[in-house]
């Protein structure tokens, strides 16, 4: 079986999953609406609008905390899901049975880290990006353009960057979480204590990156030269990890 008939496959698998994709739906319409109900809040002031009644105020606080809980289900949703992806084949005893059909260990690795990715990434532009770029869009209504996108990049911390180093950190920074639970996945073989080491090793290669980035540092490097380090260390750790989780993969007893 070719690497791009498993890539393939992973995909169908996703798309068949009908609880989850009902899921990102419904957290799709709620973050959007949420949106709207915050912009309504933020027009409150500007309105001779009687909110000391209280079935007003009852409905205000009702609405609020329905889109308050579905911000947080959605940061939930969005750390378990990738897990989900990535263990499903254990947990179903699909792996054991691909492998025994002769299926090539590193493409399955390579496709199912690759499937997980693009999929996971493009979930996330589902639930937050486009609730985003509505509430930007209200933002640039009511404010100066040049304004908004300030207070965006400030807020990120990603002020002074280009928007191509932006989706660049972010695509590193993404590629390294999956790598890293896939990692776990693989050494616990997709149970739930996997998310827990999961935790471990990313806090053990946040700890690795940030002390090599004390070297430049202390070397007085430029600020160019800085950033250029700090993609280096974080594409190294992603080259380490997934030759761990290759290796560990070829030699388990499925």
């Amino acid at each position: 079986m070719t690497g791009l008939l498993i890539f393939k496959g992973e995909f169908f698998k996703y798309f068949n999953e009908k609880k989850y994709l009902l899921t990102m739906l419904i957290l799709f319409v709620f973050n959007t609406l949420s949106v709207f109900y915050f912009k309504y809040l933020s027009s409150l002031s500007d309105q001779a609008v009687d909110s000391s009644s209280d079935v007003f105020a009852a409905f205000i606080a009702l609405f609020g905390l329905l889109f308050f809980t579905s911000y947080i289900a959605t940061f939930v949703f969005m750390f378990y899901y990738p897990f989900h992806l990535l263990s499903m084949d254990y947990k179903n005893n699909v792996m054991a049975l691909l492998v025994a059909s002769g299926v090539n260990r590193t493409r399955l690795f390579f496709s199912k880290v690759g499937a997980a990715l693009i999929w996971t990434f493009a979930v996330s532009v589902v639930v937050f990006v486009v609730p985003f770029l509505v509430m930007l869009m209200f933002m640039i209504k009511s404010a100066d353009l040049n304004f908004v996108l300030y207070s965006f990049l400030e807020g990120f911390g990603v002020f002074g960057k280009s928007f191509v180093e932006i989706g660049f950190d972010i695509i590193l920074k993404l590629l390294l979480s999956t790598v890293t639970l896939f990692l776990a996945t693989i050494m616990l073989k997709g149970r739930g204590l996997s998310i827990l080491l999961f935790f471990g090793l990313n806090m053990a290669t946040s700890l690795v990156i940030g002390l090599f980035n004390i070297i430049p540092i202390k070397l007085n490097f430029s600020f160019l030269g800085l950033r250029l380090y700090t993609y280096l260390t974080m594409i190294i750790a992603i080259l380490v990890i997934i030759v761990l989780g290759l290796e560990r993969m070829k030699k388990q007893n499925l």
